[in-house]
This record gives C-alpha cells, structure tokens and sequence, in this order.
C-alpha cells in the first residue's frame, strides 16, 4: 500500500538564518513555523478562489509584510531575549490568540504526551483538511546513537534536526513505514516517521512532551 498526502497550496518555509540578529537564527526557528502557519491558512481561501493552477508565491509577492509580521510575532514572546526559543504551549497560546481576533474557528494545543498512535492520526488529519503540522524534534532526542532526526532530501543524507521546530506539510504511507515530508530552513526534506517516534522517547517521559506536534481542530 502506498498513499501519498500533500498540502493543497504551496508551502515557501521561511528560515532564521535569513535573519541578522543572532539570536534569533538560534531560537526563532518556532516562531518562522508558526508565522509560515498563518500565512498558509489566512491564504487558504485565495487559493481555493483562484485555483489551484494559479497560487500566488506569497513568500515573494508579500516579503515585507511576511517579515513584519514575522518580527511582531517574534517580540511578542518575552523569553525570545533569553535565547530560550518558544515551548510548544506558548505556540498554541499565540495561535488561539491570533485565531479569536480573525474570528477564525480553529484552535490548537500542544501535543503533550501523545502516544504513537494519537499522533500519527493527528498529523493524517490535519493534513486531510489541507492544514500544516508544526513538529518538534525536542532537545533529548536521541536515536541509536545520533543525536538528531536523520533527514534526507533528494535520497541523499541531509543532516540531522535536534531541538529544533520543523512543518509536516506531506506525508507518504507506505508498507515499509510512512515518511514525512518536513519543510525548515526554507528547504524540503524527509524523514523516516519511526525515526521520529523511537527518538522522542529520550528522555523518558519528557521526551513525548518535548517532541510533539502542535494539533489544531
């Protein structure tokens, strides 16, 4: 069996280290995924409008707004001086908030302790109702020795994400394992699903807590 889903709309991850303050490219990368979030699902409509051969690339056309409204979103944090970057609580806190002033339905919470199964029908959800996934991969992760999520792009070895926020914007179900589809750092890359849910078990308990998904209903 293999199945394949995608996001509807292109999805132009923005990165921190387009960024000059320093700060910032080492903390702000939960910030970038939940700005890319709005900018996908407030655009949503205009797509569905114009058709889906015919997506404005709002990355280009809306930079100076995308970086405003990038840089309110990132001041609105106040531990952001610290270099402590952004817990996933406060993600979905900052969702909600942007939510209720859009008069938007939806609304969201952080994962905390989900098990395999709760989230893997989390993120094929969200992804059937054309909805990005911000993922964690959580400062203990740890797997079979390496120190982060291997990730791939073009089938080749790409690195690896430790404590870091990525966007589930695809994922493949396949017999072998699904793979995910995650954008970051304004590339596209993959990653084994099993990978992920072996690594966040470390450390334990607190591992399912720091590497989760922010699920919005």
């Amino acid at each position: 069996m293999r199945e394949r889903l995608r996001l509807i709309g292109p999805y132009g991850a923005g990165s921190q280290n387009d960024f000059d303050d320093m700060v910032f490219q080492h903390s702000g990368c939960g910030v970038i995924a939940l700005a890319d979030l709005f900018f996908y699902l407030e655009q949503r409509k205009k797509w569905r409008e114009a058709g889906e051969s015919s997506h404005p690339d709002f990355f280009r056309q809306s930079g100076v707004q995308y970086r405003s409204e990038l840089e309110k979103l990132w001041h609105s944090f106040p531990l952001r001086r610290f270099g402590l970057g952004v817990d996933g609580f406060s993600l979905a806190r900052s969702f909600n908030r942007r939510a209720r002033a859009l008069g938007s339905p939806f609304r969201a919470r952080w994962g905390s302790f989900c098990t395999a199964e709760a989230l893997r029908r989390a993120i094929y959800s969200m992804l059937q109702r054309d909805i990005p996934v911000i993922l964690s991969v959580g400062p203990g992760f740890a797997l079979e020795g390496r120190r982060g999520l291997p990730l791939r792009r073009h089938g080749a070895s790409a690195g690896e994400a430790r404590d870091h926020y990525m966007t589930v914007v695809g994922l493949s179900r396949r017999a072998e394992g699904d793979v995910l589809l995650l954008a970051s750092w304004g590339e596209l890359y993959e990653a084994e699903f099993s990978a992920y849910l072996s690594g966040r078990a470390h450390p334990p308990v607190f591992g399912t807590l720091l590497s989760s998904v922010l699920i919005i209903e």
